[in-house]
């Protein structure tokens, strides 16, 4: 749980500095607002639960808040010492730590049981499952304004949520599917 953290942390601080720079390309504008998108932290909490061997939720919610703390950590971390914010130093961004060190502790043990009970079969794994690509489409949509607008300011980032939605919905339909094998194999036993 702590190298996913140590990885999405670094990643976003590190896209964040290539977003930022004079010779910035769209393709790294892209990158930055996918590894800063709400629904990438929230599925590296679920991933971070799932990846915990037991059923028991409550080990998913110490590795989803580990996760996710250990990210925020790092990302104002390789910002201060190596991206976008060594002009500022640690002083200047301990405000935005704290809020979202606090955001980890609060987000952290749900997203990381959730990611717990994606191993399972049946309607709660459908819903468990659905968590983030829900959350996905509607940071896309509502969030973010997903529209025809988004494709004429800024056509790279219009297409990278595109695509966020599109796997979003793409990730539902697998999990209805996974819902539907276990109803038909609990049926047929």
């Amino acid at each position: 749980m702590i190298g996913l953290g140590l990885a999405l942390g670094s990643a976003a601080a590190a896209s964040d500095a290539a977003a930022g720079a004079l010779d910035q390309t769209p393709l790294d504008r892209a990158t930055s607002m996918l590894l800063n998108a709400g629904c990438v932290w929230a599925g590296a909490a679920v991933l971070a639960g799932w990846l915990v061997r037991g059923v028991r939720p409550s080990r998913g919610a110490l590795a989803g808040t580990a996760a996710l703390v250990v990210g925020v950590l790092t990302y104002y971390g390789y910002g201060v010492l190596l991206g976008d914010r060594t002009a500022n130093g640690a002083a200047a961004v301990s405000a935005h730590v704290r809020l979202w060190a606090i955001a980890a502790v609060a987000a952290g043990p749900p997203l990381g049981a959730i990611g717990t009970w994606c191993r399972a079969a049946g309607a709660r794994a459908f819903l468990a499952r659905s968590v983030v690509p829900v959350g996905a489409i509607t940071e896309m949509l509502v969030v973010r304004g997903l529209d025809v607008r988004t494709f004429e300011v800024d056509p790279a980032l219009a297409w990278v949520q595109s695509a966020i939605v599109l796997v979003a919905a793409l990730s539902i339909l697998a999990a209805m599917l996974c819902l539907w094998h276990s109803l038909v194999a609990e049926r047929s036993t």
